[in-house]
């Protein structure tokens, strides 16, 4: 029951390390309306590492190659938008703010909704994983 809404679940490792890096995956899907929710977790969130965000596009790629979605949605606490700073402005398009959604430290913090948009992504994907030589 708890994987019936998912459509796929990868897991990102690093590949000269052969280290889990964190997990991927898209879900909830509306194939009528065209679009999924997508989810992306890094597994040691003190470490930062470009490899989450390559395996993150490389997913995307993937989820926009097999499917016809035309947009997918990405929850992000406001506390870890930081974190997505590389590609915000050009990627990702905010199109919701649940306002003092969750608590953490002492706060209550925003969740927001993010899009990512397909022909945005054809757009980025080619010079992003181009530049990580990458078809």
């Amino acid at each position: 029951m708890t994987w019936g809404p998912v459509l796929a679940h990868f897991l990102i490792v690093a590949r000269r390390t052969n280290d889990a890096i964190g997990v991927v995956a898209v879900y909830q899907a509306n194939f009528q309306d065209g679009f999924a929710h997508i989810a992306a977790a890094r597994f040691d969130p003190d470490r930062r590492s470009p490899l989450m965000m390559l395996g993150l596009g490389v997913f995307l790629q993937y989820v926009f190659n097999c499917w016809d979605f035309r947009k997918l949605y990405m929850e992000v606490p406001e506390y870890n938008y930081g974190q997505l700073a590389s590609a915000r402005d050009r990627l990702f398009v905010m199109e919701g703010r649940l306002r003092q959604h969750s608590f953490l430290g002492g706060e209550f913090w925003d969740q927001l909704i993010l899009a990512i948009y397909r022909d945005t992504w054809r757009e980025y994907a080619t010079h992003f994983l181009r530049a990580e030589g990458l078809p």
